[in-house]
């Protein structure tokens, strides 16, 4: 294999973010911040609990809605199976099952509706059905195919049969524990053909610096690898749609501050950037403690010692700690169906909440839309949000829930 960046599609995130400043909405400086509208949603669909029926899941790792809310398409790891649904909850198909031959899936993580078929990622690949469930095609990156030999965990599967992802590394390599520097970026990939061999281009550099602690523990040959709890790495995704990705980061941005910028996979070119100021949240010290609490009961027992950790353990921990004055603005975003970006807060008791914001869009009002706490969102069409809940058993359900707006805003 040959591996050579493409001068075009090569985007230092880092990089770009830092010196592309959006100032639309937001003046950092005297904390303007973004305009929100908000919204609630109220119930409207669901179904599942069926024990004995059709509606009984296993594990809801995505749900997919059609544009017009006609057809609702879930995908159930455990039964490795999509099945297809009225809003009502009727069973119109199913398809898919656990295996490796024509239409059969392995570990599938996401369900997309692309144009006239639906496609399957899991984790080998990409798997394409006829809406009616009948076997299309499977797309497969080769295992040759690797970054410094390392295999790469795919996102997305574009026209060309190129596939984006991002290297799988473990933590071991990334703090440099093997004998390499640390790392504090990884690539994402785009892995392609050209001229008969296979190419890797870097679309973008994605942080993940401090995000993991090396953490000796007395007596063992091996540290501990801890995640830092307040700060987190830069995220991408991918849209097989656009054939774009999606950044977001928060380190190193003023309190409250996310940047995003979206990227063509092909070229390399930028086609969005905006920062949103969202509301600083301080983090409090009672907060702090208990993650040091937490942290060190999971190191004393890992230990194979006494359970209740000492106070010169939690001492080092809490000496270890990265501890801000705020909490990130976001952890993670999603893209859904509908063009709209979700993000949601990583504030302990505001985790139901989520803010959408749209893709292109410089200026302008976002959404803050509140949640069940249960309820975890997968998909959007102009009317609902779907996704799945889980109830205090463990029982699955499947949701669409009416978005509405509650008026006010700022």
């Amino acid at each position: 294999m040959t591996t050579r960046p493409s001068e075009n599609a090569t985007l230092c995130l880092s990089v770009l973010l830092a010196v592309c400043g959006c100032d639309g909405d937001t003046r950092v400086d005297d904390i303007s911040l973004t305009p929100i509208e908000e919204w609630v949603t109220q119930a409207e669909y669901e179904f599942g609990d069926v024990f004995d029926g059709d509606a009984l899941f296993g594990l809801v790792v995505d749900v997919d809605v059609a544009t017009d809310g006609s057809r609702v398409y879930v995908l159930d790891q455990t039964a490795s199976e999509v099945s297809v649904w009225t809003p009502g909850g009727d069973l119109i198909r199913r398809f898919g099952r656990e295996g490796e031959g024509p239409g059969d899936l392995w570990r599938p993580g996401e369900v997309r509706l692309l144009d006239d078929v639906l496609q399957v990622r899991d984790l080998r690949g990409f798997t394409t059905f006829s809406l009616e469930g009948e076997f299309v095609v499977r797309d497969v990156l080769p295992p040759f195919v690797s970054w410094r030999g390392f295999p790469i965990a795919n996102e997305a599967l574009l026209d060309d049969g190129s596939f984006l992802g991002v290297p799988t590394l473990p933590g071991m390599v990334t703090e440099g524990l093997t004998g390499d520097d640390p790392m504090h970026e990884i690539p994402f990939l785009r892995a392609g053909q050209r001229d008969g061999s296979w190419t890797l281009d870097t679309i973008a550099q994605m942080s993940i610096r401090n995000t993991t602690i090396v953490f000796p523990i007395a007596g063992n040959d091996f540290p501990r690898l801890l995640s830092q709890t307040w700060v987190y790495e830069d995220t991408c995704r991918a849209d097989a749609v656009t054939e774009s990705v999606v950044c977001a980061r928060t380190q190193d941005m003023p309190p409250g501050v996310v940047e995003m910028v979206e990227v063509a996979a092909a070229s390399g070119d930028t086609l969005w950037v905006r920062r949103f100021q969202l509301a600083p949240v301080p983090l409090g010290e009672q907060e702090v403690e208990a993650d040091v609490e937490r942290t060190a009961a999971t190191i004393a027992r890992g230990s194979g010692g006494d359970s209740v950790p000492s106070p010169s353990l939690k001492r080092r921990i809490r000496e270890t700690l990265i501890v801000p004055e705020y909490w990130p603005a976001i952890r993670g975003i999603r893209l859904m169906a509908n063009g709209d970006i979700w993000f949601r807060s990583p504030v302990e008791n505001a985790s139901h909440v989520w803010y959408t914001a749209p893709r292109g869009q410089t200026d302008g009002a976002i959404r803050r839309i509140v949640l069940p706490e249960q309820f975890n969102p997968r998909d959007v069409n102009d009317t609902h949000v779907w996704g799945e809940r889980y109830d205090e058993l463990g029982v699955r359900y499947v949701v669409g829930r009416r978005l509405v707006r509650s008026g006010g805003g700022r």
